[in-house]
């Protein structure tokens, strides 16, 4: 003899008294909730980054007039960040600034993945000085 089970022959009693709760509703404000949650994240970083601080504005605004797309700005932010600069722009006044703190992230504790992370740089300090 085979048992075969179906979905329809499956029956579960509840207790007396016992009400579900639908799932659509459930559903639906599951969702609206997430969006909620959603909007304010989004609203609380836009907040965050009209306070980032003007040295990182104005390195943003200069780079930009440079040249550098958003990938090159970071990545000038992450070697002035490493060195301790107060501002990336330090970076930016000098090709022997740019040369004396690349060397230092380089003969320091390695960022990334070394030997890319100086072809990247050298080609941004290219961008920005010439040769």
């Amino acid at each position: 003899m085979f048992l075969t089970l179906a979905a329809r022959d499956i029956i579960i009693k509840m207790p007396e008294g016992y009400s579900s709760i639908p799932l659509r509703p459930l559903v639906y404000l599951l969702v609206a909730l997430a969006l909620a949650l959603l909007a304010h994240l989004s609203q609380a970083w836009f907040r965050h980054l009209l306070r980032r601080t003007r040295p990182v504005r104005l390195f943003m605004r200069v780079s930009g007039e440079l040249g550098l797309g958003p990938m090159q700005q970071y990545q000038i932010w992450r070697l002035a960040r490493q060195q301790g600069l107060a501002t990336p722009l330090t970076l930016l006044l000098s090709p022997g600034t740019f040369d004396h703190h690349l060397g230092r992230s380089l003969t320091g504790r390695p960022l990334f993945r070394g030997p890319r992370w100086r072809v990247r740089l050298e080609a941004i300090r290219r961008q920005l000085f010439g040769d």
